[in-house]
């Protein structure tokens, strides 16, 4: 979920501008918090950071409140964050990284920035695992084909986390690598499937990683999930209300802003959790023929 930040310097302008009513020229900045909790990983990457005005380029350095108080409490105790330096601007991580989330627990997050205070709370979702796991190997079957479902490349996950709705990640570890992981090795680079994406010219369009939702338990092998040959990651995320309705805010939305489907009490964003298992593949070029 961290490729929702690029969205969401996009989508939070739009907060501005509604009705075709005028640009206001005197803006007051809304604290925006994006944090997501792992099941069994301790607390990493929460963002806390003030939207700017349209009339400004949008910078996470800039935007970033270094000087939060952060803090996420459960029956478990308190777990205390501290502001990490980063390429992105700068992120809370927890203090104890020994500290792991646990399932089916209520968290309630408490942040303290620029006077205000901004406060959430998330129910993590239970563990759950692969029935039949993506295959470590397939082939691309080509434009044409991409349509016909192989029953042996359907995965199947078990219903244990208690969600009525999953996430689906699909990423490229490696965009340029591709010979290296053959054997024998070879000096084949790696290609994009097709020149045209549906995401070209968006925010999505640089990243390597596809993100979809589903409401079974189950899934065909989705070529156009695959932007790239080669080494992938595929993930399954278990999430709570909160995460899919951020998901649904920042990759569903298209030109518009819907502050419903934000959790932040007293700000914009999401404190969201979920419960995610990974598998990797690789994916072949085309047999030509």
């Amino acid at each position: 979920m961290k490729h929702s930040i690029i969205v969401l310097a996009s989508l939070l302008g739009l907060i501005l501008v509604s009705c075709g009513d005028p640009v206001p020229q005197d803006y007051t900045p809304e604290i925006v918090i994006e944090a997501y909790l792992y099941v069994d990983q301790p607390v990493r990457g929460v963002r806390v950071y003030a939207s700017q005005s349209l009339a400004d380029s949008f910078q996470f350095s800039r935007a970033m409140i270094k000087s939060a108080e952060v803090t996420i409490t459960s029956s478990d105790g308190v777990i205390l964050l501290q502001f990490v330096d980063d390429s992105a601007g700068g992120r809370f991580d927890a203090i104890d990284t020994t500290v792991r989330i646990q399932p089916t627990t209520k968290y309630e997050l408490l942040v303290k920035a620029s006077g205000k205070t901004l406060t959430s709370s998330t129910i993590t979702p239970n563990r759950f695992a692969w029935i039949t796991p993506p295959k470590p190997q397939f082939t691309y079957p080509g434009f044409a084909n991409e349509t016909i479902f192989q029953d042996s490349l359907i995965i199947r996950w078990s219903l244990d986390a208690g969600v009525k709705q999953w996430l689906i990640s699909v990423t490229c570890e490696d965009t340029s690598g591709y010979g290296t992981y053959l054997s024998p090795p070879s000096a084949d680079t790696n290609l994009r499937i097709r020149d045209e994406e549906r995401d070209d010219g968006t925010a999505f369009e640089f990243e390597t990683t596809r993100m979809f939702f589903i409401q079974f338990n189950q899934s065909p092998t989705a070529w156009q999930a695959f932007k790239w040959y080669g080494k992938h990651r595929i993930e399954i995320y278990a999430p709570d209300a909160n995460l899919f309705n951020w998901f649904k805010a920042t990759r569903l939305s298209g030109a518009s802003y819907n502050p419903l489907l934000g959790s932040i009490n007293g700000g914009i964003g999401v404190f969201g959790s979920a419960y995610r298992i990974t598998s990797q593949s690789f994916l072949f070029k085309e047999v030509k023929k």
